[in-house]
């Protein structure tokens, strides 16, 4: 995994660095959520009862016949057979053949239902406004009511641990973040509630790894917040930030991301103790995130916009100096021993070529230039490519993770037609 971050750059093109590519739809509906079974196929939901699959990546999309009008806003598949959604007016649809033909099932309820989540192919909860929890233990067949709250919250987001245990969250009557619990598969649920740095907001949508915890806000001014717990959700910590955010996903403890207003995502790699924006490439609404391993994930948003990456995106650019450099330059990697991260810097001059598969690209203001950066082990083999990308002259910083790598010595090396140059770095866990 890596970060890069631009320190001094003259001029910068969005679209050269983002490492989400937009997909094509098919479709100009706004779109609520999303679900990938695996990297090559996935469903998505929205208004106006719109369902579309995809079987190849993303590259096409399938309008798929549910049989319904209303805004349906969560989705979920067990296998590749059976998957449900729910959506507006108590709606519940289920399939048992992979979408092509999608039942009503009876939810006992006429309130919206807004989140959905099974931890397996029997065990499942349901959530939406009016305090509404439902809850399955036969794979959606059939639903129950769970414990009312008594108040008339709204319910966003559901997360389902394990068979037992599970989490909703979303807002309470006095517009503070609400939270919930259940230790019986959603039959009850203990509440409480908590304010975001002292700022009254609304839980979007949360994602839990054992007792540890993510939820994700729109604060009621417009800023952002994420919230972190460590203890099951009896404490949260929240960081603020610009805009509301609406969906994350963590596929790996330590990887995480989110997405919300203005095409905003956000990766962690500390699991969730600090964020670094990508660039999207976008500025839709994004609603929601699905990630299927630490690099492959898709994005979904407003008028029919979903986003993909295969190698877990690129953090955002910054320029913070119009200072060029006039020659390359490698730096020693810091920290150096490290565990498990570490930064690399380097140095791309005003005017450069790059040989990448034989080929030489003159460098220019306006396009940039490509630069390929990549870790090898001691034994010369090649462990991780950092960077393979058109960058722009200036002053880089790249950060490698090694957390899915074992101790030892590595090299990491800079490699363009103007130079090459190898560093050795040690990683010591």
């Amino acid at each position: 995994m890596r970060k890069i971050i631009l320190l001094l750059v003259l001029s910068i093109s969005p679209h050269v660095y983002s490492q989400w590519i937009t997909l094509n739809s098919g479709i100009s509906q706004n779109l609520n959520a999303l679900h990938f079974i695996n990297t090559q196929t996935g469903f998505a939901c929205g208004v106006n009862g719109t369902i579309i699959k995809t079987t190849n990546g993303g590259m096409n999309w399938t309008a798929l016949v549910t049989g319904s009008s209303v805004e349906l806003r969560s989705i979920q598949f067990l296998n590749a057979s059976t998957g449900l959604v729910c959506g507006f007016s108590g709606t519940i649809l289920r399939t048992t053949n992979g979408g092509t033909n999608w039942i009503s099932v009876t939810s006992g309820t006429t309130n919206h239902l807004l989140g959905l989540s099974f931890y397996n192919e029997v065990n499942g909860v349901c959530v939406g406004n009016s305090g509404t929890t439902l809850y399955t233990t036969n794979g959606g067949i059939s639903w129950l009511i769970g414990n009312p709250t008594g108040y008339m919250v709204t319910f966003y987001s559901a997360f389902m641990l394990n068979a037992a245990t599970g989490y909703c969250a979303g807002v309470n009557t006095i517009f503070s973040p609400l939270f919930a619990k259940t230790t019986n598969s959603g039959a009850n649920w203990i509440y409480s509630s908590f304010y975001l740095n002292n700022n009254e907001g609304t839980l979007r949508d949360i994602h839990f790894d054992s007792l540890k915890g993510i939820a994700v806000s729109n604060v009621w001014d417009g800023q952002g917040a994420i919230s972190r717990t460590t203890n099951g959700g009896v404490n949260w910590t929240t960081q603020l930030f610009a805009t509301g955010l609406y969906g994350v996903d963590f596929p790996v403890p330590s990887t995480g991301y989110t997405a919300g207003v203005n095409g905003l995502i956000m990766k962690s790699i500390d699991g969730g103790i600090s964020w670094v924006q990508q660039i999207s490439g976008t500025s839709v609404f994004l609603t929601s995130v699905d990630f299927t391993d630490s690099v492959n994930g898709y994005i979904a948003g407003y008028s029919g916009v979903i986003l993909k990456t295969t190698n877990g995106g690129m953090v955002g650019i910054e320029p913070v100096s119009n200072e060029l450099t006039l020659s390359f330059s490698l730096s020693q990697n810091y920290p150096n021993p490290f565990n498990p991260t570490t930064k690399i810097r380097f140095e791309i001059p005003l005017s450069s070529k790059i040989l990448l598969s034989g080929r030489g690209v003159p460098g220019s203001a306006g396009r940039g230039v490509l630069v390929k950066l990549v870790i090898y082990d001691l034994l010369g083999r090649e462990v991780e490519q950092l960077l393979n990308e058109e960058l722009q002259p200036g002053t880089y910083e790249v950060n490698w993770d090694g957390n899915n790598y074992p101790s030892g010595v590595y090299f990491y090396r800079l490699i363009t037609q103007d130079f090459s140059e190898s560093k050795r770095m040690v990683l010591l866990k």
